[in-house]
């Protein structure tokens, strides 16, 4: 079940090209020099447990030696500011909607992964497909530790340009954004609000 589940991750993610391979140790060396694998987790999704999210543990080891550190163990995620809508600001915008306001909220299919990565970072995320078989992954993901900030910036600037359009009230947490609509009959009086 997880062999072929796997695969199924391995065929979309090259088809969809984020993916470059398979190749072997070699063939990987001479594309982009000494890289660094890290431990694969199949972990199911909390809304659909039938899905699975490949999580690469970039934070392994937890304990670094000489030698050996985790790719995130290099990155300070306060580099990588945006926006959340946490759960408070969430209440208090809905405390304050006028009668009749509806809101959505839609997801942003892998969020993650439609952010490329620079060749430069290539080698911190090998995948480690078989014996002497390797993958370049080309795009952010899930643990990465600038994943979520880097992904942040995008949705912020989504968000910033909604709300230039006069789209709003909004709101986002990661990859989940709130649009909401307010009657047109309170719209003067939410706005001055």
């Amino acid at each position: 079940m997880q062999h072929d589940t796997f695969a199924i991750i391995l065929n979309r993610e090259y088809s969809t090209e984020r993916y470059i391979g398979p190749l072997s140790r070699i063939e990987t060396e001479i594309l982009i020099g000494p890289f660094q694998t890290a431990p694969l987790s199949m972990v199911p999704k909390p809304s659909r447990p039938e899905k699975v999210q490949l999580v690469q543990n970039l934070s392994y080891p937890l304990h670094p030696t000489d030698s050996i550190s985790s790719i995130n163990s290099a990155i300070d995620s306060d580099l990588y500011p945006c926006t959340w809508g946490t759960a408070s600001t969430i209440c208090l915008l809905i405390w304050f909607l006028p009668p009749g306001s509806q809101a959505a909220v839609r997801d942003v299919a892998e969020a993650y992964r439609m952010i490329p990565l620079h060749p430069s970072q290539w080698p911190g995320l090998v995948v480690k497909t078989g014996d002497d078989s390797f993958t370049i992954d080309c795009s952010f993901c899930f643990s990465f530790l600038a994943s979520a900030g880097t992904y942040g910036e995008v949705a912020d600037a989504g968000a910033d340009i909604f709300r230039s359009q006069g789209i709003g009230p909004m709101s986002k947490w990661v990859d989940d954004h709130l649009f909401i609509r307010i009657l047109q009959e309170h719209l003067k009086t939410y706005n001055a609000l």
